[in-house]
């Protein structure tokens, strides 16, 4: 009948729905669990309301096709009118926010319920009252009318699988979220006014059989030309059957919740690998349910055959279980197999997700419809216990993602518990079916029982043979790790995501999100941890409110809070895991600053915060993970720099994070490209190699303000650690100013809420280094700003200093080349080598990378594989003998720079002779830094060398005569 091909169409269209909702209600009510759950609950909460009152009256309809398709009707008319109800909320849900004062208060989260749930209210509420309406049409002209239920929901669940495979690979990627809404609410209409053209077809065939048909017999006949659904005289108690309904709905959503974290934090948590699970849960539910509806005529014994698929659902969860431990060999595997090539990734990936979760799924799907059954022929009349049967079972879902997304997940059961916890509810489901039979039933019951209690215990015990570890679910296989290094010091399966902290034999720590490494101590990360904050507020004018877009280890919120001048230091992270181990595993490293009054912790997003608060800052700075990760790229749209820039001073600087690794050079320029379509003036800085920020704000920079500012102790003693303590290596990490950023990028596609080209676009490169290209490109556009910040009237060390800014520069591009020397020939290469030191071999990190590029070319000549040995032998021999350690930064000991302290004073008291003020203040700044160093070990400098440094910094006048 078309009546079952219609009602697949509606189930994909109402996935489709329900993703687009998601995604629009999370750009007003913020992407942390909290707030998706209870999106979520809401549209749920609609389709139990509408199946309830379906079921209630879909008796009494007299053409249910001709109100099936009203339903379908309006269903197109009130999604289409969501988008404008969602923005019209955001003044009530601002003014909450200035009432109560807080972001996270109970009275926001009930403010998020009612308010989607009030907008969503109409369309699913009418979603909902399709399934009985229509079961009740079609009972009415089927005389196998016990198929109706379990035929019906099956093909709305596949149609549903469909939607979502539609809507995650076709419709949203290609369409945008405007166009794909108008595409459903487009198919709703259709089959619409499909079905009322049906009904008056049918009105027809009625009118003319009518004076054929007698009455008084049992069945009445409907207006619709056939008999309503049968009433079963018998009734037999149903109360455990709805107890089944509900529960089975709380377990499968602790189900869905713990698969999804186990297979993100393996696969990635790209838009696609969720998109997969979410097709495959729902494709076992459709079979499942479509299969018992074929055969649902068949079965009599409904508390044996609900045991039975509670039964086989419970065993094949726990058996399912140590697949997940060979995981990451697979994952890992299947990169190397693959090229990293992601459309052949991400078939392999969603086969091994079919044969994880499809028996399970196809025995949960297979519940619901024997409940359905169950209960019409104890109670009779099909639609009504449908609808009823629909509503409890979507009402356990409701209460499932609440017990288990904010209670049972972040319990000390974790992953592993969550999973056994709901085997052993569908276990406790499956005996208490078993107990209810009777007679020869009885006896089967039993037997099942005991087949259940041994099946589970073996289950189990098998679940031990490869146990679910910590390290396996931390690994980033999808990165092509196998296993995290070092020990696991820290670890929580928290609301938002899975949080680590491991440690290294060397000492160094890395946080870990979801397998991936986002934050560490080791000396290779602090550069662009540091420099997140110090770039931004060094060049800000104004630094008295400062907000931070994501903790990590908070290295970057240490080093704002270095700047006396910043009075509040907002920061924002969606993690509680985040928060726990900044505070408890990386103190000494963001030197305790959560407990620094000026800081202030917000649990939400950045969009949210932004968009809610009524405040205003003078530096933004955004720190999100990759933007190939589902939700991140909503941080890199043109609406969210529009939004930071309406929270932006006139003098704001906002500071945007961007890399070049796995990123299509498409990708990187449609992110400089739509940052610089919001700021008219943006400059890109590189804090090291394949990390870059994005610095916005107003045109006007002092360099004379940046070099005082940056010779302050405590920023001076931050900058020395990341090698950027000279103003001429500083400026120099500025490569590209504003004007030639605008021609390097040029016309394209900007990324927008509404395309959300990144999310769809970033994932397919996460195998794919193409940092080289990027970086080959950027070297051909380089260009200093340096020289426009210097005015004609300006002193002569400003232009000595654009002339040592110049070196540096030179000594990046050089590093470039070296970092891209895969086809470069020997000779080339060394020379390059050598040319990088000359640039400044004061400079800790070209130390760094020469001593450990002589290390392994020593290594070469030592096992005989040295390309051109004799030439290689003459090169290492000489860069030997001129290579020195630096006198500063993290390769030096307070103790070795406490012997020099005399030297530096005297080479102060040169470079103040010589009238050399850049390297005379930057003698001072290191000196002062010593003084504190020496103070907080209590240890104190040479008295005279004290004396004498307070004497001269004393009469030294400042660079920036405004200060």
């Amino acid at each position: 009948m078309l009546v079952y091909l219609f009602f697949f169409i509606s189930g994909a269209a109402g996935l489709v729905y329900e993703l687009l909702w998601v995604r629009q209600l999370t750009l007003v009510m913020g992407g942390t669990t909290h707030a998706i759950a209870t999106v979520l609950a809401s549209f749920m909460a609609g389709l139990a309301i509408g199946s309830a009152i379906g079921s209630r009256y879909a008796r009494r309809l007299a053409r249910p096709l001709r109100t099936y398709g009203i339903l379908e009707i309006g269903i197109g008319i009130s999604a289409a009118l969501t988008p404008f109800l969602f923005h019209s909320t955001v003044p009530l849900y601002r003014a909450l926010v200035a009432q109560t004062g807080l972001e996270t208060t109970l009275p926001l989260q009930i403010a998020r319920f009612l308010l989607s749930f009030l907008i969503l209210l109409v369309p699913t509420a009418l979603m909902g009252a399709t399934l009985p309406v229509l079961v009740e049409f079609a009972s009415r002209r089927i005389a196998r009318y016990e198929r109706v239920p379990g035929l019906l929901y099956g093909l709305n669940t596949i149609g549903a699988a469909l939607g979502a495979a539609a809507a995650g690979f076709l419709l949203i990627p290609h369409l945008g979220r405007a166009r794909s809404m108008l595409v459903v609410c487009a198919a709703n209409l259709t089959l619409g006014f499909l079905s009322l053209a049906l009904s008056r077809l049918w009105d027809r065939e009625r009118a003319e059989a009518e004076p054929k048909e007698s009455d008084g017999s049992p069945n009445s006949v409907s207006a619709d030309g056939a008999t309503s659904s049968l009433v079963m005289k018998r009734r037999s108690p149903f109360e455990p059957y709805l107890l089944v309904a509900f529960v089975s709905g709380l377990s499968a959503m602790a189900y869905q919740i713990a698969w999804n974290r186990l297979l993100v934090v393996q696969l990635g948590s790209s838009t696609y690998a969720f998109s997969m699970i979410l097709i495959v849960f729902i494709l076992g539910l459709g079979f499942g349910s479509y299969m018992i509806g074929l055969i649902g005529e068949r079965i009599h014994r409904f508390a044996f055959w609900i045991a039975a698929s509670q039964t086989a659902l419970a065993i094949t969860v726990l058996l399912s279980i140590p697949g997940f431990s060979h995981l990451p060999d697979l994952v890992v595997g299947w990169i190397e197999e693959s090229g990293g090539a992601v459309p052949s990734l991400l078939k392999r990936e969603f086969f091994y997700i079919a044969r994880v979760l499809f028996l399970p799924t196809f025995f949960m799907g297979a519940t619901l419809p024997l409940v359905m059954l169950a209960v019409t022929r104890s109670r009779g009349d099909a639609s009504t216990t449908t609808g009823r049967v629909y509503s409890i079972n979507t009402t356990g879902t409701i209460l499932g993602s609440i017990l288990c997304g904010f209670f049972l997940l972040t319990s000390p059961l974790g992953l592993y518990g969550t999973l056994v916890t709901g085997a052993a509810i569908s276990g406790g489901l499956a005996l208490l079916m078993f107990l209810l039979g009777s007679g020869h039933s009885r006896r089967s019951g039993l037997a099942g029982a005991v087949i259940l209690i041994a099946g589970f215990a073996g289950a189990i015990l098998y679940t031990r043979t490869a146990p679910l570890e910590r390290a396996t679910i931390t690994a980033g296989a999808y990165l092509g790790e196998k296993s995290p290094a070092g020990t696991i010091l820290f670890y929580k399966d928290g609301v938002d995501a899975t949080v680590s902290v491991h440690e290294t034999e060397d000492g160094n720590r890395f946080l870990r999100i979801n397998g991936k490494s986002d934050a560490s101590s080791l000396l290779g990360d602090m550069p662009t941890q540091v420099s997140l904050a110090q770039m931004p507020l060094i060049l800000a004018k104004e630094q008295e409110d400062v907000l931070v877009i994501g903790l990590g280890a908070g290295i970057t919120v240490a080093s704002a809070a270095l700047h006396e001048n910043v009075k509040n230091l907002d920061v924002l992270e969606v993690s509680g895991g985040v928060v726990e181990a900044a505070r408890d595993y990386f103190g000494r490293y963001n030197r305790d600053v959560l407990d620094d009054p000026r800081v202030r912790l917000y649990r939400n997003d950045g969009r949210n915060h932004l968009l809610l608060v009524d405040r205003s800052y003078d530096v933004i700075i955004s720190e999100p993970s990759n933007p190939w990760m589902a939700g991140i790229a909503n941080l890199f749209t043109r609406e969210f720099f529009e939004l930071a820039k309406s929270r932006l001073r006139e003098d704001g600087v906002y500071c945007q994070w961007v890399h070049s690794y796995s990123m299509a050079p498409s990708d990187f320029l449609m992110i400089v490209r739509t940052l610089h379509e919001v700021f008219p003036n943006v400059t890109l800085w590189q804090p090291k190699y394949a990390d870059f920020l994005l610095i916005a704000g107003d045109e006007g920079t002092d360099v004379s303000a940046i070099a005082a500012r940056m010779f302050e102790p405590a920023i001076y003693g931050d900058l020395e650690t990341i090698g950027l303590e000279h103003p001429s290596r500083f400026l120099a990490s500025c490569l590209v100013q504003s004007d030639k950023l605008a021609r390097w990028v040029g016309p394209g596609p900007i990324n927008t809420d509404d395309n959300s080209l990144l999310e769809f676009s970033a994932p397919f490169h996460l195998h794919r280094e193409d940092s080289r290209d990027i970086a080959r490109s950027l070297a051909r556009h380089q260009s200093s700003p340096v020289g426009s910040w210097i005015t004609d009237g300006e002193e002569n060390w400003t232009r000595a200093l654009a002339r040592l800014e110049s070196r540096s520069r030179d000594g990046i591009f050089q590093g470039y080349a070296l970092t891209n020397s895969g086809g470069m020939l020997r000779t080339e290469m060394l020379r390059a080598l050598d040319e990088l030191y000359a640039t400044d071999p004061n400079d800790w990190r070209i130390y760094f990378f020469l001593n450990q590029t002589l290390n392994s070319l020593e290594n070469e000549l030592a096992a005989g594989r040295a390309i051109d040995e004799r030439e290689t032998r003459a090169f290492v021999q000489k860069m030997r003998g001129r290579l020195t350690a630096p006198e500063t930064g993290p390769l030096s000991s307070f103790e070795e720079q406490v012997a020099r302290a005399g030297d530096w004073l005297a080479e102060l008291e040169d470079a103040l002779s010589r009238g050399e003020r850049i390297r005379a203040h930057e003698l001072a700044a290191r000196l002062r830094l010593l003084q504190r160093k020496a103070a907080v070990r209590e240890v104190a400098l040479e008295a005279e060398i004290a004396r004498r440094l307070d004497e001269i910094t004393a009469a030294m006048s400042p660079l920036d005569q405004s200060r």
